[in-house]
């Protein structure tokens, strides 16, 4: 829950500092990585390993979105980080539904 109030109030109140709505989304997503790896709060082992591999997508695709920031300069880094990020969501949708079912 405090990862989620995290991202609105990043994304609503500092809509001028990408910097740090980065890193109010990143460290809590890593502390909540720890967390289920540490301490395995859920009932069952799968679980807990479909909830970190959740947790580690919602961070890889965070790391995309540094391209599409003043950070990276190269419109073709952009581009090309585009179809990364679909390609990433289009896998972990994938791997959920198959879990799912």
């Amino acid at each position: 829950m405090v990862r989620r109030v995290l991202f609105v109030v990043g994304v609503c109140a500092l809509v001028k500092y990408t910097s740090i709505q980065l890193i109010l989304f990143m460290v809590p997503t890593v502390a909540v990585m720890m967390l289920l790896a540490l301490v395995k709060p859920l009932e069952s082992p799968s679980a807990n390993k479909m909830e970190t591999y959740n947790s580690a997508m919602i961070l890889l695709m965070t790391y995309c979105l540094m391209c599409f920031t003043p950070f990276a300069l190269d419109a073709m880094a952009r581009y090309t980080m585009g179809y990364v990020m679909v390609a990433l969501t289009v896998k972990n949708i994938v791997v959920n539904i198959y879990v799912v079912s």
